[in-house]
């Protein structure tokens, strides 16, 4: 999780024209590729079902972008509200950029649109028709209309004489629109990890506040009288541990939402899955749109 959170940091930080940025990217996609496969395994066991959230498509398609240079985004929009799960959607794109073989634009247009081009014109028979051939070269791309559907996105394939046009149309969400900050605490005693979800959190327009114990973050709330409406804490942490820390939270300041977070815990409701209603569970390591997703969930 440090590693490919910082890899993305270091690469938002790269000047456009640094030669460093395609041996970020390299490690990006590196590290992604572990985690492709080791989502794929977790697939095979139990396929995960589509978690719709809120979200800026048109950031999400930048971030994608910044690590990925065969896709580049057009739009004069300053924001692009959405409804579909993150994660299927970018197994989309990725999966589509391996297909192409070849540079992708996407272009972001209200209502709620993304109109990509850069396709030979088998992709109509590839991806409607699932040819023999596609399934042999990329059998990923079988998925794509499955994929799509449970994210509720309506698709249609352009022709033209020697390209092809694929054109996705979402749910508008004007819910995902920028509003008013949330406040958010998060409590980790590896300042790696605290100051990264600090990070990906701010840049959603969140306003983060660190605490690097359990204890620190009583102290602090006990000081400040400001609400909060979501508190992000370790499990395993010395001191007061999570579950301790949520409770004693939970009576400062009644009705926040918690989201716990750990490699590892023993905890019997984390394990078993029914956690309490506004309790929500985040396994290490996560990639940033996990967290960005979880945080929705619990504050929509």
């Amino acid at each position: 999780m440090v590693l490919s959170g910082y890899g993305e940091e270091i690469l938002d930080a790269l000047p456009p024209g640094s030669p460093l940025r395609e041996d970020m990217r390299e490690i990006l996609r590196s590290t992604d590729r572990i985690k492709g496969m080791s989502n794929q395994l977790q697939a095979l066991a139990s396929p995960p079902k589509a978690v719709r959230t809120s979200f800026d498509l048109l950031a999400f398609l930048r971030a994608m972008s910044a690590r990925e240079p065969g896709i580049t985004v057009k739009s004069s929009l300053a924001a692009l509200p959405v409804t579909a799960d993150r994660s299927q959607l970018e197994q989309v794109f990725l999966t589509l950029l391996r297909y192409a073989q070849r540079p992708l634009s996407a272009a972001a247009q209200a209502p709620a649109r993304v109109v990509i081009s850069g396709f030979g014109p088998s992709l109509k028979e590839d991806l409607e028709l699932l040819s023999p051939a596609a399934r042999a070269s990329n059998g990923a791309l079988s998925a794509i209309p499955a994929l799509l559907s449970e994210s509720r996105v309506q698709w249609r394939i352009e022709l033209s004489l020697d390209s092809a046009t694929l054109h996705l149309q979402f749910a508008s969400d004007a819910a995902a629109a920028p509003g008013p900050a949330k406040r958010i605490l998060v409590v980790d005693d590896e300042e790696g990890i605290r100051t990264l979800v600090r990070k990906v959190l701010e840049r959603q327009g969140f306003q983060v506040t660190e605490a690097e114990s359990g204890d620190a973050a009583v102290v602090l709330l006990e000081r400040d009288g400001a609400p909060y409406d979501l508190l992000i804490s370790d499990m395993m942490m010395p001191g007061i541990d999570g579950r301790s820390l949520a409770n004693r939270i939970s009576q400062m300041r009644p009705g926040i939402r918690i989201l716990f977070i750990s490699g590892y815990t023993e905890d019997a409701e984390v394990q078993s899955g029914r956690l309490p209603a506004g309790t929500a569970f985040l396994p290490k390591p996560f990639p940033h749109s996990a967290l960005i997703d979880a945080v929705s969930r619990l504050l929509a």
